[in-house]
């Protein structure tokens, strides 16, 4: 869910074109989708990571209230390592 493409125009392109398609990303996780998407989009594009860290990279997501546990958490597997 909430596919997500990413093009990047060449410098001087014409505005009516979309430009070279970058990067096409979504999720599943229910409450956790949009962060998800947002985290390996910022880290890809905006930090320069390589996708596969940019994906794997443990995810931070803050849900008040889900599940009656007001609390932030992090994935499973780095929670575990710490």
């Amino acid at each position: 869910m909430s596919p997500t493409m990413v093009f990047r125009k060449a410098e001087g392109s014409d505005d009516s074109e979309f430009g070279k398609l970058e990067l096409v990303i979504g999720g599943s996780g229910g409450p956790k989708i949009i962060t998800s998407v947002l985290q390996v989009f910022i880290n890809y594009c905006l930090l320069g990571m390589p996708l596969f860290d940019s994906v794997v990279r443990p995810r931070v997501h803050e849900q008040l209230m889900y599940h009656d546990a007001a609390v932030t958490t992090t994935e499973k597997d780095h929670l575990a390592q710490g």
